[in-house]
């Protein structure tokens, strides 16, 4: 049986009933994701600060990105690592990453773009 890929690419609007209707909109498509396979979330506020969220069934990791280059700030879950340095490093807030990538508007990402409306 094939693995379910689905792709969620939003940039919110600054205007305020734009950014009503957007978020309206993340809501359906979230709402539509299928509750197993992969999804690849991605919202936006002009190109920072972007969140992203990489979802496997009910496990999940979550990233924000604040500019150009941040290796960001992302979730752990601590009973999973097993390098010291590397629970240090989460329990400080950062780990030190390559610098992460954010899609441009349109762009389709690791999953298969699937139309979004």
């Amino acid at each position: 049986m094939p693995i379910s890929c689905s792709s969620v690419h939003l940039v919110v609007p600054e205007a305020d009933a734009e950014r009503r209707l957007a978020l309206a909109s993340l809501e359906a498509m979230l709402a539509r994701l299928p509750e197993t396979g992969f999804a690849e979330v991605w919202v936006m506020h002009g190109r920072f600060p972007a969140l992203c969220a990489l979802l496997n069934g009910e496990r999940g990791w979550l990233t924000c990105l604040r500019a150009e280059g941040d290796a960001g700030f992302s979730s752990r879950n601590g009973g999973v690592l097993s390098i010291p340095a590397a629970a240090d490093a989460d329990r400080a807030g950062r780990l030190h990453a390559p610098r992460a990538p954010v899609p441009s508007a349109g762009a389709t990402t690791s999953c298969q773009a699937k139309p979004n409306s």
